[in-house]
């Protein structure tokens, strides 16, 4: 990557950010991101889940303002901005810093090469850990000093305890990048660097592994034991299918990148990086795929895991094919096409929109009422994940109408039917709460009296 097209990456990360303020609302309010945001007010402190203390790096940003009591959709705002901050600060330190273009372009592949839904759920973890593992590799390339030093034993240190910590699948990411660069012919990251730094990120994953794994991270492995249920059919689940459907609209990149690489090590008869790749690839997607096989998972879910491919196919044509194009303009026009279509594809996807527009519409109905309803009520596929629907009407109530709706919608109201007896407290699929423990600059109940209305 050349420094023209690392500055026009600039342009890139400015549009994201543009995108970020005119999206906060859908981007906030959904989900994951509605709850994270509910304990961020609530508490005035960080909210780190299974141990994901990645996450500070993005919650930073909503907590300071919390902490100036600025105004809520500030607050939302800030947390959607802050995100790109953090990837285009990563970018800055790639590219600026340590002179890395080619790492730097790596971090907008995470941003832009296939990102759609993920945009819209911005607080993955996954993607934070995969934006810090490139830093980190940047950070660990010496050209000159081709030897173990202080630097990289410090740096392992500090960046491969988060990793682990931020994702489970961010192992597959970090042993490809080290494989990769092992079977490179010219080894500007020390060998002796590359070893030490896996056998840190064993050692740190046993670790959790043994002692700080909880029961989400737990259940996360289950879905392993469909390579034995759905033996041999595992191409025709709906999830590979969906994958490939998903080429001509959002992944397209995916098999153009991937090919590209396939030619090139078959023309250079690189076997050894072909076998790599083509294993990680097909591997990895297998993985997701045979995990998480039918229609149950959300789109939103399966991009999320996604992920990594940016790295296992971002890596070799980073460092492999765009040395052999030995086009500066060629490879311009690549990454330029890249970001075009990243920010197009982005902007034209609808659905973020649409769900907005429905959560509005189902609240203005029933802004004066407070609900307790069972799935059935609704089109569950507008609300993706029904159990952030309280923290949704929350934020969305509160920021446009200056007073907190009391609507939930669940999987089974019946299972709820314990919290609506008492008329001063905001029910949430979590628990209840009462509404002296919330702060009244972001909680704005005016019937402290009637209970919740269960409608099955």
């Amino acid at each position: 990557m050349n420094r023209k097209a690392y500055y026009f990456g600039f342009l890139a990360f400015a549009a994201l950010l543009a995108m970020s303020i005119v999206y906060y609302k859908e981007r906030t309010m959904f989900s994951d991101m509605a709850f994270y945001l509910f304990q961020i007010v609530k508490n005035g402190n960080f909210i780190f889940f299974h141990g994901r203390f990645i996450a500070a790096f993005t919650e930073i940003f909503p907590l300071l303002a919390v902490k100036a009591s600025y105004p809520l959709w500030v607050v939302a705002l800030s947390y959607s901005v802050g995100v790109i901050i953090f990837n285009w600060v990563a970018y800055i330190m790639c590219g600026s810093l340590f002179k890395r273009y080619d790492f730097a372009l790596l971090i907008l592949f995470l941003n832009l090469l296939f990102v759609t839904d993920v945009f819209y759920w911005m607080i993955s973890e996954l993607l934070l850990g995969l934006t810090l593992l490139v830093v980190f590799f940047a950070l660990l390339y010496k050209p000159k000093f081709n030897q173990l030093g202080l630097r990289s034993i410090l740096a392992s240190l500090f960046f491969i305890p988060v990793l682990v910590w931020a994702h489970p699948m961010i192992l597959i990411a970090f042993s490809f990048t080290v494989l990769f660069f092992l079977l490179s012919k010219q080894q500007p990251i020390a060998k002796q660097t590359l070893y030490m730094a896996l056998v840190v990120y064993v050692l740190a994953s046993v670790v959790k592994r043994l002692f700080f794994t909880d029961e989400y991270d737990q259940g996360a492995y289950g879905g392993l034991k469909n390579f034995i249920s759905l033996f041999p059919n595992y191409f025709t689940q709906f999830s590979q299918k969906n994958f490939v459907k998903n080429w001509i609209h959002k992944y397209y990149w995916i098999p153009v990148l991937g090919l590209a690489n396939v030619v090139l090590y078959f023309r250079q008869k690189a076997w050894w990086k072909l076998i790599l790749f083509g294993c990680y690839a097909i591997g990895f997607i297998m993985l997701i795929n045979i995990s998480f096989p039918t229609n149950a998972t959300p789109d939103v879910y399966w991009e999320n895991l996604y992920s990594p491919l940016a790295i296992i196919i971002g890596i070799p044509f980073v460092f492999d094919v765009m040395p052999a194009i030995q086009s500066k303009i060629l490879n311009g026009i690549i990454v330029a096409a890249i970001i075009i279509s990243g920010i197009i594809r982005i902007n034209s996807y609808q659905f973020y929109k649409e769900r907005l527009v429905w959560l509005r519409t189902f609240l203005q109905e029933h802004r004066k009422e407070k609900l307790l309803l069972d799935k059935s009520q609704v089109p569950t596929k507008m609300l993706v994940l029904l159990w952030g629907s309280s923290y949704e009407f929350w934020l969305l109530s509160t920021i446009e109408n200056g007073q907190t709706a009391s609507l939930i919608i669940t999987n089974d109201a019946n299972a709820l039917e314990w919290g609506t007896h008492k008329g001063n407290e905001w029910l949430s699929n979590w628990g209840a709460f009462p509404y002296k423990e919330l702060p009244s600059n972001y909680f704005k109940f005016s019937d402290s009296t009637s209970t919740y209305k269960i409608v099955k």
